[in-house]
């Protein structure tokens, strides 16, 4: 079973993380959101976010393929420690929460994690073949990886309706179109 909890933490630390950036007023470092999704979470409260976020199922979707990551890994020095940067470890938290949570999920059954968390055949082929310190040193060196996957209506929705249940945003989260463009998953 791929863990619920993962899931739960990645999505609430993302949501809020781009829902504070989207009522930051600043202009850049957007963290990959559409204009669309930054007007919807700039008028959600931190309560409808949150409520958003609880859903059994990933928000959000890695953002680059297995070859950016391999240029990641071959560029660093192999035996350097990802810890030895201490001050970016705060800022990779969430890469680090994504791209290890993954890595489980792959471990534990391939074609299930590819399926649930919408990743390519050659990235989960990548995750795969490394070792969690090699997870780590991607994490701490990639920045921001995660696109928003699920729809500005959804968040919308969830903001709306408060007394919608887990189970109903998970149908609303299943039944939506996967979008193409910025959101598009692409097999490879």
């Amino acid at each position: 079973m791929l863990n619920r909890m993962h899931v739960l933490t990645e999505n609430r630390q993302a949501l809020l993380l781009r829902w504070k950036w989207a009522n930051s007023g600043a202009n850049e470092g957007g963290l990959a959101l559409l204009a669309e999704d930054r007007h919807v979470l700039g008028q959600m409260s931190e309560d409808q976010v949150k409520r958003a976020a609880e859903v059994d199922f990933p928000l959000f979707q890695i953002s680059h393929d297995r070859q950016f990551f391999e240029g990641l890994l071959t560029s660093l020095p192999e035996h350097t420690s990802p810890w030895a940067k201490n001050d970016h470890i705060a800022d990779s938290e969430e890469t680090i929460v994504a791209l290890m949570g993954r890595w489980a999920a792959v471990r534990q059954d391939p074609a299930r994690a590819r399926g649930f968390y919408a990743m390519s055949k050659s990235l989960v082929d990548w995750l795969a073949g490394i070792c969690t310190q090699d997870v780590v040193r991607a994490a701490v060196s990639a920045g921001s990886i995660l696109r928003l996957g699920c729809s500005a209506q959804y968040l919308w929705s969830c903001a709306q309706n408060p007394g919608m249940t887990r189970a109903h945003r998970n149908g609303l989260l299943v039944a939506q179109p996967l979008a193409s463009g910025p959101r598009g998953f692409h097999a490879g």
